[in-house]
């Protein structure tokens, strides 16, 4: 389960990467209240500053502070190092295709086109979507988990200073 925990960490931290570039129009600053307004970075991570503490950890980025508070802090800095922009490397040309795929007019006409061609197909819509809801479950207990396992961090960092 630690693994698991610690592998949910690695992504959320790789995938904050890719986030901070795309808010900062492909640069590797953002400020804190940018980050921390944008809809896509306040539906993903439920603790965002324990992803930040996270990242910041790993030598992906950097800001100063301990404890960043949207309002207070909105004009602090947020830079990638360059470990995070590997990651953002590594994580736009593994994800690359899919994002493409999905705004791909043919793609779009297919599952358009596909319920009104074949009613059978609308008898799946339903397991499709119950698959969808297991999968955000799973999501958010994963969300839960590493968010408990960044509070645990957070306190052992505590406690040994």
């Amino acid at each position: 389960m630690a693994e698991a925990v610690a592998a949910q960490v690695d992504d959320e931290t790789r995938r904050l990467c890719k986030d901070i570039a795309r808010i900062s129009g492909g640069k590797t600053q953002i400020d804190f209240g940018s980050l921390a307004r944008d809809e896509d970075v306040t539906n993903t991570y439920e603790a965002l500053m324990g992803t930040l503490k996270a990242a910041r950890r790993k030598g992906l980025l950097t800001f100063e502070g301990e404890l960043l508070m949207l309002g207070q802090n909105d004009s602090t800095t947020i830079t990638l190092t360059s470990e995070g922009e590997q990651e953002l490397e590594e994580k736009t040309t593994t994800s690359a295709p899919p994002p493409e795929n999905v705004g791909d007019d043919e793609s779009t006409q297919v599952l358009e086109a596909e319920p009104t061609k074949e009613p059978a197909k609308e008898e799946e819509n339903p397991d499709k979507a119950e698959k969808a809801e297991e999968e955000e479950q799973e999501k958010k207990k994963k969300d839960e988990e590493t968010k408990e396992e960044e509070k645990k961090e957070e306190e052992k960092e505590e406690n040994e200073e």
